[in-house]
């Protein structure tokens, strides 16, 4: 009986090669496991933090931005109260203009000003004017009236071409702002 036992539990040579394949594979499937489970966690933590990290980085240039833009605005404001503060006379501003028409190299068709008094010694000087030239001429006139050294404001521009010349003609209107002097408003 115990041969015969024996010879029952004789296995092929083929299910015992398969048996021992699967055990390898086993075996190697469960290191696989044990050393990739841990690795990607690390994968995930390191991962997490070069995320804190990249937000933070972030925030820190849009605060660095935030500061570049407050600065600037700063000093946008400074040189804005500044023309403000700037008295002038009638006089003074209709001059200014005319300066700019002669380095603008534009003519003057017609002008018409109205000085407007507001409360606090500042005022605001309109004035309506229609120039001729050429396209980049009244360009560049336009240019040079939003840089005045009073806070002159272009408040309207109407352009039309002339039918048969290069000429084109602009009716503008300017507003500045201005402390006022005593005197010959």
């Amino acid at each position: 009986m115990k041969q015969q036992l024996l010879r029952y539990l004789q296995v092929p040579h083929l299910v015992l090669s398969m048996l021992i394949f699967g055990c390898i594979a086993a075996l190697l499937v469960a290191l696989w496991v044990g050393l990739w489970a841990p690795m990607q966690a690390k994968h995930l933590h390191v991962s997490a933090d070069a995320q804190a990290q990249r937000q933070s980085l972030m925030m820190t240039r849009n605060r660095i931005d935030m500061i570049d833009q407050a600065a600037t605005v700063r000093a946008a404001l400074a040189v804005l109260d500044e023309k403000r503060a700037k008295t002038a006379t009638q006089a003074d501003l209709i001059a200014e203009v005319g300066t700019l028409v002669r380095r603008s190299n534009v003519a003057i068709r017609h002008s018409d000003n109205l000085l407007d008094q507001q409360a606090d010694g500042i005022s605001w000087f309109r004035q309506d004017i229609t120039v001729e030239g050429t396209y980049p001429a009244i360009r560049y006139f336009l240019q040079l009236a939003g840089s005045t050294d009073h806070l002159t404001l272009i408040e309207q521009v109407d352009w039309s071409a002339s039918k048969n010349t290069a000429a084109q003609k602009a009716r503008i209107r300017l507003a500045t702002l201005f402390g006022a002097q005593g005197g010959d408003q």
